[in-house]
């Protein structure tokens, strides 16, 4: 692995499926390894507060425009990619956001459960280096490993620099938002 090697990994799901959980606990499995990390969380960038629909979509643009920048800046040099789908059934997501201090509104969350579809890596060649686990109950050391490795050969096979990076840069950011 280069020394400037970079990998960014997105976790998918929806809102109280363990994304935050399996980052924290990535991110300390990460570090035991020399790696340096960044923790983005959505939750952080887009507070509960601004969950209605006017607001929300405004701090969406906004985000959107600063990943754009940020894919602008590293898919052109070429940077590890890979993704993990959280798949847990509807009915736990809304029974743990309910526990949240500040939860996402029900209707919210059911209209994500109808558009959020997990990794096809027919469809999209870019998904190839994707994990799909299942985050209703506590999520396996075996399977955070595998994660791991997942990781470690993307930051080892970065994506290839493209021609034309609209295309990819657009179908990154279609799947972190819709």
């Amino acid at each position: 692995m280069s020394p400037g090697a970079a990998c960014l990994c997105v976790l998918c799901g929806l809102p109280a499926a363990g994304k935050s959980r399996l980052a924290r606990e990535l991110r300390g499995r990460a570090q035991t390894r020399g790696w340096r990390t960044l923790l983005v969380t959505y939750d952080e960038l887009i507070p509960a507060r601004d969950w209605q629909e006017s607001e929300w979509k405004q701090q969406r643009k906004t985000v959107l425009m600063c990943l754009e920048r940020f894919l602008h800046q590293t898919l052109s040099d070429g940077v590890g990619f890979c993704q993990v789908f959280l798949q847990c059934p509807l009915h736990v997501c809304l029974q743990r956001n309910r526990c949240r201090s500040q939860p996402v509104p029900d209707d919210v969350l059911l209209q994500m459960c109808e558009r959020m579809e997990p990794p096809n890596e027919i469809r999209n060649p870019w998904e190839q280096q994707s994990l799909t686990l299942d985050s209703t109950d506590r999520i396996a050391d075996g399977h955070i490993q595998k994660l791991v490795d997942m990781l470690a050969s993307a930051l080892e096979n970065p994506l290839s620099p493209v021609q034309d990076e609209s295309q990819q840069k657009v179908a990154v950011v279609q799947a972190l938002f819709t």
